[in-house]
Order: C-alpha cells, then structure tokens, then sequence
C-alpha cells in the first residue's frame, strides 16, 4: 500500500457523513455532525479540510470505527482500481 491508495480529506468527511446519514434519517449532516461524531473540535476538521491532511484525523478515525463498529480499512481505503504490475 502506498500513501495515494488513501482517499482524501473531502472524500473521508463525505464517507462519514455517508455513515451518519444513515443512522439519522433524513435530517442533513454536516461538517459539524462529522466533528462531534469524531470527538474532535470543528476547527481541527476544518484545518485538516482545508490543508487536505488527515495525520490528525487518523486517530480520531479510528476510535470512530471502533465504536461504531466500522472497518475503518473502508473508510481511509480507495477501492481497489486496476492493479498495475511491473513485471
């Protein structure tokens, strides 16, 4: 695994928020929602958006995942494309 088979900042809030959306019904969730689900503080979210860095999210991720019961290897994975093979 290599460090660009990670989704990105945007992609991993959108894939929470994916996930909370379920559990709430219909109401819209947003960048907060994704904060507090994390136990992180609405700044921390927004500079890592705004940096495209997840470093620190990463822990956070985690314990998200583990409370809630989520592979987390879904959440900070992209889904496999086209292997390509150097042979």
């Amino acid at each position: 695994m290599i460090a660009h088979d990670f989704v990105n900042v945007e992609e991993l809030i959108e894939r929470i928020k994916d996930k909370l959306s379920r559990r709430v019904g219909e109401r819209c969730v947003f960048d907060h929602d994704v904060a507090i689900a994390l136990g992180i503080k609405r700044r921390l979210l927004a500079n890592a958006k705004h940096r495209n860095n997840n470093t620190k999210l990463l822990e956070p991720v985690l314990k998200y995942c583990m409370k809630e019961e989520i592979d987390p290897i879904a959440l900070l994975i992209k889904p496999n494309q086209k292997e390509k093979r150097c042979f």
